[in-house]
């Protein structure tokens, strides 16, 4: 392995750097952290002129060695989203010892093989994360439905003036009954069992085979609502 610097190589062509020195700048732009705990080396394998991203240089003892797994997901994320092929290796190749595997099975050190312009995913902000994680374990709305108001009434009709309902939750029971919930922004409102209206127990049929254990959600996207809003602007 050999270290990107600006010192003489042996690489036989500016090619031969370039991943290893596309990773160097996207680590020096997302990651400059000074710390033991956060600090990284980039190298560049002669073999086939793959790059690595190592933990170190320093080590700090007070540390608990879970926290560089942590620092080593986030530069792994962070690679992948930018459009590079990583993986994590638990294996000591890279420190001279390929039939050795690091203690405890934790990956010492980041692979990256290859680099695609068109795989790279737009930077998520943290609202964006957590809301992809929240819509992974089923909080959040998972399917859409337009609704027609020459075929369904408008949802404030359906509950009542003082909830236009933008959401609505089915949960669904082992006898095949279903429990109806409505939300408006954060605030729920049950729906008793004899007063579902038709049009909403279909869609929650409809998404009877999605649910999780947890039941489904389902955004209700009113079209006379976004009719009248076109009106007034």
């Amino acid at each position: 392995m050999t270290i990107t610097s600006p010192a003489p190589a042996p690489a036989r062509t500016p090619a031969d750097w370039e991943l290893a020195e596309r990773v160097s700048r996207h680590m020096q732009t997302h990651f400059p952290d000074t710390t033991a705990a956060a600090s990284w080396t980039v190298a560049r394998d002669e073999r086939d002129n793959t790059a690595v991203v190592v933990a170190g240089p320093g080590d700090d003892p007070t540390m608990p060695g879970g926290s560089y797994g942590i620092h080593a997901y986030r530069w792994l994320c962070s690679l992948r989203d930018a459009g590079f092929t990583a993986e994590p290796r638990t294996d000591m190749e890279v420190f001279g010892r390929p039939d050795e595997q690091a203690p405890g099975g934790r990956a010492r050190w980041l692979h990256i093989t290859a680099w695609d312009e068109t795989a790279i995913r737009p930077e998520r902000s943290i609202v964006g994360l957590v809301n992809e994680l929240c819509q992974k374990i089923g909080l959040l709305p998972q399917h859409f439905v337009q609704l027609d108001p020459s075929a369904h009434p408008p949802v404030d009709a359906a509950f009542g003036a003082a909830v236009r309902a933008d959401t609505a939750r089915f949960a669904y029971h082992p006898d095949g009954g279903m429990t109806v919930a409505v939300y408006q922004g954060e605030t729920g409102y049950p729906v008793s069992t004899g007063q579902v209206p038709a049009w909403l127990r279909e869609i929650g049929e409809a998404h009877r085979e999605h649910a999780s254990p947890f039941g489904t959600w389902c955004h209700l996207r009113d079209t006379a609502d976004e009719q009248r809003r076109g009106a007034a602007s």
